[in-house]
This record gives C-alpha cells, sequence and structure tokens, in this order.
C-alpha cells in the first residue's frame, strides 16, 4: 500500500509554491471574514492592503461559494446608504468553528517551525519575532525587544555593586 506523499516525506510534483501561498491566502480570507462579514470586492481590497498581495475577485468568489456550499459560510444582504443592497458573506458557527480550528493548528505549526530561530528579551522575556536589538558582551550576544529594553538592561548592569 502506498502511503500519502507527505508521510514518505514526499511533496507531489504538482504541488508548487503557488498552491501554498493560494492556501495562506484562503486562511488569510477566512480570517478577514471572521472578523465581518464583508462583499468579495470589499474582501480583495482588505487583503491587497493588509497583506500587500494582489488576489482576484474570482479567487475569493470561489473560495466564498466553496465556504458556502460545505454550510461554513451564508450570504446576506446588507442595505448600503444609497438603499441599495450588497451581496456579503458571513461566516456560520460551522465556519467559525472551522477557523479556530485552522487557526490553532496554524500557530502550533508556526510554533514548531520557528520555535529553533527566535530569541527572547533579556529583559521582559517577551518572544522576538524579528530581529532585536543586539548587545554583545564579552562574545556573549544578548537580545532585547527594544531599544527601552536594553537601556533599562544597561542601566541596571552599570548601577550593580
Amino acid at each position: 500500500m502506498m502511503q500519502p506523499p507527505i508521510l514518505n516525506n514526499t511533496l507531489p510534483e504538482q504541488l508548487k509554491e503557488v498552491d501554498v501561498l493560494c492556501d495562506f491566502a484562503r486562511l488569510m480570507l477566512l480570517s478577514l471574514l471572521h472578523e465581518n462579514p464583508e462583499t468579495a470586492y470589499d474582501l480583495q481590497k482588505k487583503f491587497q492592503q493588509k497583506f500587500c498581495k494582489n488576489i482576484s475577485v474570482s479567487f475569493v468568489y470561489s473560495f466564498l461559494n466553496k465556504l458556502r456550499d460545505e454550510k461554513m459560510a451564508t450570504q446576506i444582504m446588507i442595505p448600503t446608504s444609497d438603499n441599495k443592497k450588497k451581496r456579503c458573506f458571513s461566516l456560520t458557527k460551522k465556519g467559525r468553528m472551522f477557523y479556530e480550528n485552522v487557526l490553532q493548528r496554524f500557530l502550533k505549526i508556526s510554533r514548531i517551525a520557528f520555535q529553533g530561530s527566535l530569541n527572547r528579551c533579556q529583559t521582559c522575556n517577551v518572544t522576538i519575532f524579528q530581529r532585536g536589538k543586539l548587545l554583545t558582551s564579552s562574545s556573549k550576544q544578548i537580545f532585547f525587544c527594544c531599544t527601552s529594553c536594553r537601556s533599562a538592561a544597561n542601566h541596571s548592569k552599570t548601577s550593580s555593586p
């Protein structure tokens, strides 16, 4: 019996970077939809603003229709200021639960993937996801999340007996 590709440490040939990015885009669309009911065009605009990437409205509609078909989203008509109605999509309870589960899995995978490459601030112990403020002393590297923490550490170092 042949194992699924991911279990035998190989990826299908047809899996491309664009597939992974599309899945990420779907997760981000789900997150935007989790915030408020939105039209496909509004989702497209917000996606572009937040992530500086363009996605097509047809991609958004395709995803919204899949969510609707799976009973994870409903289509609602919301009145506009000019007495018209716009077609919005809203997550159902099933869709919200799906989003929460996917988000938790994504966060768990992210923690595992980045755990070894993250540093902690020496002053306040927060996890530093981007370049921190580095202080080097006697061949030891110490990381800080901000200049305030670095200054506090320098101040306590100089005021120690």
